[in-house]
């Protein structure tokens, strides 16, 4: 018997031109123990992605609004503005 997936916890939205393989390993270079996904929510200018992080471990400990602060400076550094594949974060 397996177990049930685990829950995620939506923290908000990236609109970017970017491969998702790019991206996930971003967020892997920022935080290895954490599990985080995108799901795409349809493409308006730009394809648009919820992340959404495991609630199965410490990230959510210090708050939603931190971890999601965390992310997106990492997203945004890593795909600055003005550059191919530019980040532009929706906050939730």
């Amino acid at each position: 018997m397996t177990a049930p997936p685990a829950p995620y916890a939506p923290l908000g939205t990236i609109e970017t031109d970017a491969p998702v393989s790019a991206l996930l390993a971003a967020l892997q270079a920022l935080r290895p123990s954490w599990h985080m996904r995108l799901i795409p929510i349809g493409t308006h200018d730009k394809p648009r992605y919820r992340v959404e992080i495991e609630q199965d471990g410490p990230p959510l400990a210090d708050g939603v609004i931190d971890t999601w602060l965390h992310i997106k400076s990492a997203l945004m550094a890593s795909f600055p503005a003005g550059k191919p594949n530019a980040v532009t974060a929706i906050d939730p």
